[in-house]
């Protein structure tokens, strides 16, 4: 499986990013040590899961179709079970304590902090008084 740069490039302007080629090269480069098994991430390393190749002076991202398909297979398993071994469904950890909050605490503790950065004063210059803006959150 190939991904070449120009097919990074069209998926970053269809999402509205930067499509500079120094862009697509980290952005291809991240993905590659992304999948890296290593401790210490090599994007063109042959063990990763995507690996980054130049060929012709062209970046292209690559990939084995099995080694993918089975990753994939494995990671769709995984979110349709759960992790048996996590924390979910509200179950006590081992020191007896709930880990998931109360949905009403939370949206009561992001409204309090909503007010304390609204309530903020602004931001009226920077440090050599060259730049005069106010900041508005809404």
């Amino acid at each position: 499986m190939r991904l070449p740069s120009w097919l990074v490039k069209q998926i970053l302007d269809d999402h509205d990013l930067d499509t500079n080629p120094n862009t697509v090269r980290r952005v291809m480069e991240f993905v590659a040590r992304g999948t890296s098994r290593s401790e210490t991430p090599d994007p063109e390393d042959s063990s990763n899961l995507v690996t980054l190749k130049h060929r012709d002076e062209k970046n292209t991202l690559v990939a084995d179709e099995d080694e993918w398909e089975s990753f994939f297979a494995a990671q769709m398993d995984h979110v349709s079970t759960g992790d048996e071994d996590a924390d979910t469904n509200n179950q006590r950890s081992d020191d007896s304590t709930d880990n998931q909050e109360d949905p009403d605490a939370v949206a009561e503790n992001v409204d309090e902090e909503f007010d304390v950065l609204s309530s903020a004063a602004p931001i009226t210059s920077d440090e050599d008084e060259s730049v005069t803006e106010e900041i508005t959150v809404s």
